[in-house]
């Protein structure tokens, strides 16, 4: 009877002393979200912070959690919880490669023909089997298998099952053209980016200069440039020919360069613009001087093209390069097949998703979760399947007002206690450890961050020294002055809870 008593004693104890704690941690979490909304760079904007204590769900703070506010790449944990929930931490995607004709001689005197089904890292460099040479070999031991030394039709790519848009809407102008803002295809190569290689002047408002016989990493594509009066740039087809580049249509990589020089230590503020009506990109903004070489990237606008070129050079392919366009079943491949190829698996691309906030990873996985779901990849039915998907696990659709996979779209419309909301459901689930692993640190906390323009966000998990662990999400919209003036704020806030 004693240690009953002792035991009821005990437990009210614990209780009371948790109750204390988060009366603690409530107060101290409203004192100094206060002095976060006062500040002079809220003045015009809005901030949001919802926590919960991750392991049994009571709320522990709420100021404007039900308010929907762009949430910038801290969607991203939406997308990720999701696809590793509905599709599996192993998940790979499969291109297929496959010829047709007969090999007489060693020769193909047909085409050899490729099939994707949307993977994002093909090419990649940030996993060692999607690198371009480790894809070369396995291409080449293929075909030497298959008995082809040469193939006389060329390559062809089949496309199927997916919309022909690679963008979703809601992108602006101001992005697309720029490495964050590469579209989906079904197929993808080097994450659709490319590098421009620049020499800024030494001075303030100098121009810059496009540099010669760099490597402009498009997978391994090198070119000459020559340079204009006018100041524009384009990449001849004579010296493509010369610097043995294959490039399936020049003139796309032509470009009004209008970039000037800005002070040292300045950054990256160059952007690059696709020209309305034109096939040419404008690039407007600065670079810092009194460095040599500054290099920015671009976006690919066809991934399909671009991909199907870059796998031909990789085969060693000559001749003709086509696209055909044909509705069938997802797996269907009536070829003769030379190759099945499989991704790396999800874990390891989310990994990368939320470590370097990938967006093409985020629309590419929108994609998938169509295909697999319909048998066609299309942003809307994708979108949809995601926030059906939370409804049933109890938040409102109009708190998940979504329209990518990545968070870019500053018409995105999340509440802060939908992401803590998605954070919790994680903390629960089996593939756990990956999601967490995959969640950078900022300020010693992990946490996916959300960076667009007027807006910073942050979602993650907070362990304090007395082993409470909280999820939350913070976001902060127009504010105004130096983001990264706000972001001090906001860490100090998030530092109540350790």
């Amino acid at each position: 009877m004693l240690m009953k008593i002792r035991s009821y004693f005990f437990a009210m104890s614990y209780l009371l002393v948790l109750t204390t704690q988060a009366q603690d941690i409530s107060g101290a979490l409203a004192k100094a979200f206060a002095s976060l909304e006062k500040d002079p760079q809220m003045v015009h904007g809005i901030a949001a912070l919802y926590v919960v204590d991750v392991n049994t769900g009571a709320i522990v703070f709420n100021r404007n959690g039900h308010t929907g506010l762009a949430p910038a790449s801290a969607q991203k944990v939406v997308t990720a919880a999701t696809a590793l929930e509905l599709l599996g931490s192993v998940y790979r995607y499969t291109t297929l490669f496959g010829y047709e004709g007969p090999v007489v001689d060693g020769v193909l005197k047909g085409a050899m023909l490729v099939k994707g089904t949307g993977d994002p890292t093909l090419g990649s460099a940030r996993f060692p089997r999607t690198k371009p040479a480790y894809l070369e070999r396995q291409l080449k031991q293929a075909l030497k298998a298959a008995g082809i030394q040469s193939a006389e039709g060329g390559m062809r790519a089949v496309l199927s099952n997916q919309e022909s848009y690679n963008l979703p809407g809601g992108w602006i102008w101001e992005d697309v053209a720029n490495y964050y803002g590469a579209g989906h295809g079904s197929l993808n190569w080097n994450e659709n980016l490319y590098d421009l290689w620049l020499k800024p002047g030494r001075e303030k408002g100098d121009p810059v200069q496009l540099r010669v016989n760099q490597d402009w990493t498009m997978a391994s594509v090198y070119a000459d440039i020559r340079g204009r009066r006018d100041g524009t740039v384009s990449l001849a087809a004579d010296s493509l020919k010369r610097a043995n580049t294959r490039v399936s249509n020049p003139a796309l990589f032509r470009f009004d360069n209008l970039l000037s020089t800005g002070p040292r230590g300045s950054g990256d503020q160059a952007f690059v613009f696709i020209r309305p009506g034109e096939k040419s990109f404008l690039l407007q903004g600065t670079v810092p001087c009194c460095v040599d070489s500054f290099r920015i990237q671009g976006s690919i606008p066809d991934p399909d093209r671009f991909t199907l070129d870059e796998l031909a050079r990789v085969c060693g392919v000559k001749g003709v390069r086509s696209m055909e366009y044909v509705n069938a079943p997802p797996g269907v491949f009536p070829y003769k097949l030379l190759m099945e190829y499989q991704s790396p698996a999800l874990d390891s691309i989310v990994y990368w998703f939320l470590q370097k906030s990938i967006n093409l990873y985020g629309e590419a996985l929108v994609h998938t979760l169509a295909m697999e779901r319909s048998g066609f990849a299309s942003y809307e039915p994708g979108l949809r399947l995601i926030r059906n998907f939370w409804k049933d696990k109890g938040i409102d659709t109009t708190a998940l007002n979504i329209v990518d996979g990545s968070g870019l779209s500053p018409q995105n419309r999340v509440t802060a206690k939908a992401l803590t909301e998605v954070m919790r459901y994680a903390h629960t689930r089996t593939w756990y450890p990956a999601f967490y692993a995959a969640l950078p640190v900022f300020n010693g906390v992990k946490m996916k961050s959300g960076t667009i323009r007027g807006v910073k966000s942050y979602t993650g998990y907070v362990k304090n020294k007395s082993g409470r662990e909280y999820a939350f999400a913070i976001i902060v919209n127009n504010f105004a002055g130096s983001a990264s003036l706000i972001n001090q704020k906001m860490f100090a806030v998030l530092d109540v809870l350790k």
